[in-house]
Parts: C-alpha cells; sequence; structure tokens
C-alpha cells in the first residue's frame, strides 16, 4: 500500500538538512537532498526537485562520492513537463534505452521497476 505522504516528507527531509548542516555531515546532507528532490518530483515540481539534486550532486561530491554526483546531475537534468512519470521511471528508461549510461555511472543501479539507488 501506497501512504504519498509527501507534505510531510518534505517536511522531515528540511529538519534533517537542518541538523546535518549544523553537525557537518555533508554527506548525509547530500543524501537527504537528494530524497528531497524525489519528494518534489512526485509532487510535480521539477524546478524544485532539480534545484535539490543539484544541492544533492555538490554535497555528493565534496565527500569525494562521484558516481552519486553523476548520477543526481543526470536526474536533475532531465527535464519534463509536471504530468510525466517519476525520476526514476525516467531514468530506469535512459538506462534501458542506453545501455552504456551503468559503466560511465558505475553508483547508478536499478533497484527495482521504478527505483535507482546510490
Amino acid at each position: 500500500m501506497e501512504v504519498r505522504r509527501f507534505e510531510e516528507a518534505i517536511a522531515c527531509y528540511e529538519q534533517d538538512i537542518a541538523i546535518c548542516r549544523e553537525a557537518g555531515d555533508r554527506y548525509g546532507e547530500g543524501q537527504t537532498l537528494g530524497n528531497l528532490g524525489r519528494a518534489y518530483q512526485e509532487m510535480r515540481q521539477p524546478g524544485r526537485a532539480a534545484a535539490c539534486r543539484q544541492e544533492a550532486a555538490a554535497a555528493m561530491r565534496d565527500v569525494g562520492d562521484h558516481e552519486a554526483a553523476a548520477c543526481l546531475e543526470q536526474l536533475a537534468a532531465t527535464p519534463r513537463p509536471a504530468n510525466t512519470p517519476s525520476d526514476s521511471a525516467l531514468a530506469a528508461q535512459r538506462i534501458l534505452d542506453a545501455p552504456d549510461f551503468l559503466a560511465a555511472v558505475p553508483g547508478c543501479v536499478i533497484t527495482g521497476a521504478n527505483d535507482i539507488s546510490l
């Protein structure tokens, strides 16, 4: 059963980002910014989603996780209208359409039909 309580998730992610920044946890900040981007995308706010993913990519690059940064940048750069499939589904389709994508971004892995892990 899918609950889809994105407003609550966004509030929690924003609190977590503040805590990570206060603690100097750049990796945690990057992970949470990526999750925040996904929540915004599911709420049909692609501009906010892309901004969060760009910030997440910068954080991941700062801690040396260049594969995760590249994957987040790819997701942030995927333009589309508001009523289209989620980022995960689009990224998965791009990977299926271009098999060498995973070779270029080894940290970006399909974990399910509509999900990608970093």
